[in-house]
């Protein structure tokens, strides 16, 4: 439940400079893009910016590890003091109450209903902004998937590290990696 709840929070609220999110496209748009192309875009309520922006801070809380975690703590909370001799230990439980697991499913469900109601705001904003209906299909790719495609991956990163900087760059990768 954990990873898809993490991956569509990425999807919908991540708020990261140049992350690729409904969040970031509708901050974008506001500001200046949709005056500076003419782009018609989704009016958002008070009510649904706020549910929007939830999505991110949940994203954060869920992709971080939150200082308030630590502060949080009955230790930390009464100032107890921390014997630097002793090894740091990670917990692992085995097992969980039951009412934790139901819990964590409840919470997942709650986050899936807001996710639906985002995912038909990015449909309309979609429509909108192409003047066509969103139309989604999936489509099974029936071979197995080559390692070439890890390609896209490691330009991503080289981009994300300031090595690559342009689309000739980007192009140049790939001829490289034909003539080898």
């Amino acid at each position: 439940m954990g990873y898809k709840a993490s991956h569509l929070s990425n999807i919908f609220g991540d708020g990261a400079k140049f992350g690729l999110s409904y969040h970031n496209y509708r901050k974008n748009v506001k500001k200046k893009e949709a005056r500076k192309f003419n782009i018609d875009y989704l009016k958002l309520t008070d009510e649904q910016e706020a549910e929007l922006n939830s999505i991110t801070t949940s994203r954060n809380w869920i992709n971080h590890i939150p200082v308030s975690l630590i502060h949080s703590t009955k230790a930390a909370a009464f100032q107890e003091s921390i014997d630097s001799n002793m090894p740091i230990f990670i917990p692992h439980f085995e097992k969980y109450e039951g009412i934790w697991m139901v819990s964590m499913y409840e919470e997942n469900y709650e986050g899936l209903q807001n996710y639906k109601k985002v995912f038909e705001w990015v449909k309309e904003d979609y429509s909108k902004l192409t003047g066509t209906p969103c139309r989604i299909v999936e489509r099974t790719i029936p071979v197995v998937r080559p390692i070439e495609d890890l390609e896209i991956a490691r330009i991503s990163a080289e981009i994300q590290h300031k090595r690559i900087k342009t689309i000739e760059q980007i192009k140049q990768k790939y001829l490289d990696d034909e003539e080898e």
